[in-house]
C-alpha cells in the first residue's frame, strides 16, 4: 500500500559521490561509538563485573559523555544532521517512544519472574 498512498516530492538526481560527501560522519561515528560503549558497560554490569566497579562505570560514563557530545553536535554544529532532533517535539513521536520503552521494560520484567 505504501507506493499507492505515499506521494514523494520529485528531487534532482544526486550522484553517489555527492551523497557520500553530504553524510555527517562525525555525528554518525560519535553516536555509534558512544551508544556501543554505553551498551557494553550496561551489559557488563552485574554479570561480568559489579555495578560499582570501574570496569562497568567507565564505559557507562564515557558512553554518556560521547552521546552527549554527539547530540550537541547534531543540534548545533552539523550542517546536515542525521538525527532530526525536532521529532522529539512531536507528541505522537514521544508517545510512541514511551510506549516502546514500557513494552521493553514489561517484557524484560516478566521474563525475570
Amino acid at each position: 500500500m505504501t507506493p499507492l498512498v505515499v506521494k514523494l516530492k520529485h528531487q534532482d538526481r544526486v550522484t553517489f559521490r555527492a551523497s557520500l560527501a553530504s553524510l555527517d560522519y562525525i555525528g554518525i561515528i560519535t553516536f555509534t561509538g558512544g551508544l556501543t560503549t554505553f551498551l557494553v558497560g550496561l551489559s557488563w554490569g552485574g554479570l561480568e563485573f559489579a555495578w560499582n566497579s570501574y570496569q562497568t562505570l567507565v564505559p557507562l560514563l564515557l558512553g554518556l559523555v560521547v552521546l552527549g557530545f554527539s547530540l550537541v553536535w547534531e543540534a548545533r554544529l552539523a550542517k546536515k544532521p542525521f538525527i532530526k532532533l525536532y521529532i522529539y517535539t512531536n507528541y505522537s513521536a514521544i508517545s510512541g517512544l514511551i510506549a516502546a520503552f514500557l513494552q521493553g521494560y514489561l517484557v524484560s520484567d516478566v521474563s525475570q519472574m
